[in-house]
C-alpha cells in the first residue's frame, strides 16, 4: 500500500521536472529543415538542424541563424517579445499561465505526497482526499495548455498576419506541417511543435497516474482505519466509509 504511495510521489516529482523544463524551453519551431544526409560534421546534434529558425518561447520569439555552410545549432541573433503580433502574445501569454498554475500546484500536491508517503504516522484525512484532486487538476491544466496552442495558434497566426512556409501552406493553416520537399537534399520549409509542447504533455501524463494511485493510497487507508480525522462529520463519514457501527469510538 505504502509503495503505491510512493510511487505517485514520485511520478509526480518527474512531473514537475519535466514542467518546469518546459517553461523555460521552446514550445513551436518554424524553420528550414535541409533534408538527409546530415554531414560528418554533425555528430548526432543536428536533429534541429534548421536554418533561419524561429523558436517560439511562452514569453517571446527567438530567431536562430545557422550558416548555409553549416549543420551546427547556430547562434541566437535576437530574443524579443512578440512585436506586431498581439493574439499571439496573449495566446502565449495565456498558456505560460496554465502551465505556471499547474506548476504551482503540483508543487504543492508533490509536498503532500512526500508527507503521505514517508510519514509513519496515521494520516490526516483532509491530506489524504486533497492530495490527488490537486495532482489530477494540476495535470489538467498542464494538458490544457499544449491544447489550447494547437487549436488557437493557427487562428491567431492568421489574425497577426503570420506568414512562413509554402503558399497556401503554413502555420496560419495548420499547427504542424511542411512544404517544399524536406525528404531531399534542397530541403524545405518546417513548422510545429517543439520540446517544451512535448515535455508539458508527458509532465501532465505522469500527473494523471500518479493521481489515480494516490486515490488508490487514500482508499485503501480509509479501508484499514489508518487515518486520524476531525471530530462531527469527517469522524461520521469515516466510520461510514469503513462500516463500522455508529456506536463505535
Amino acid at each position: 500500500m505504502l509503495r503505491t504511495c510512493r510511487r505517485a510521489f514520485i511520478l509526480c516529482l518527474v512531473a514537475m521536472v519535466l514542467a518546469a523544463a518546459s517553461v523555460v524551453l521552446p514550445w513551436y519551431l518554424m524553420g528550414f529543415d535541409p533534408g538527409p544526409p546530415p554531414p560528418p560534421t554533425c555528430h548526432g546534434m543536428c536533429w534541429e538542424a534548421s536554418l533561419n529558425a524561429t523558436h517560439f518561447y511562452l514569453f517571446g520569439e527567438c530567431y536562430v541563424v545557422n550558416p548555409a555552410t553549416s549543420y551546427d545549432m547556430g547562434s541566437v541573433t535576437s530574443c524579443v517579445g512578440f512585436p506586431g503580433e498581439p493574439n499571439t502574445g496573449r495566446l502565449y501569454a495565456a498558456v505560460a499561465g496554465l502551465v505556471i498554475s499547474g506548476v504551482v500546484l503540483g508543487v504543492v500536491a508533490t509536498r503532500l505526497g512526500l508527507q503521505l508517503a514517508w510519514t509513519r504516522r496515521p494520516k490526516k484525512i483532509a491530506v489524504v482526499r486533497l492530495a490527488p484532486w490537486l495532482v489530477i487538476v494540476s495535470g489538467v491544466l498542464l494538458l490544457a495548455a499544449p491544447l489550447i496552442l494547437l487549436v488557437g495558434q493557427p487562428s491567431v497566426f492568421t489574425m497577426d498576419t503570420v506568414t512562413f512556409g509554402c503558399s497556401p501552406l503554413g502555420p496560419a493553416q495548420s499547427f504542424w506541417g511542411a512544404c517544399g520537399e524536406p525528404t531531399v537534399s534542397t530541403g524545405g520549409n518546417v513548422w510545429g511543435p517543439d520540446l517544451g509542447w512535448f515535455f508539458s504533455i508527458g509532465a501532465a501524463a505522469a500527473m494523471f497516474i500518479g493521481g489515480m494511485l494516490f486515490h488508490r493510497f487514500g482508499k485503501s487507508l480509509l479501508l484499514h482505519g489508518q487515518i486520524v480525522a476531525a471530530e462531527g462529520s469527517d469522524m461520521k463519514r469515516l466510520k461510514q466509509s469503513i462500516d463500522l457501527p455508529p456506536d463505535v469510538t
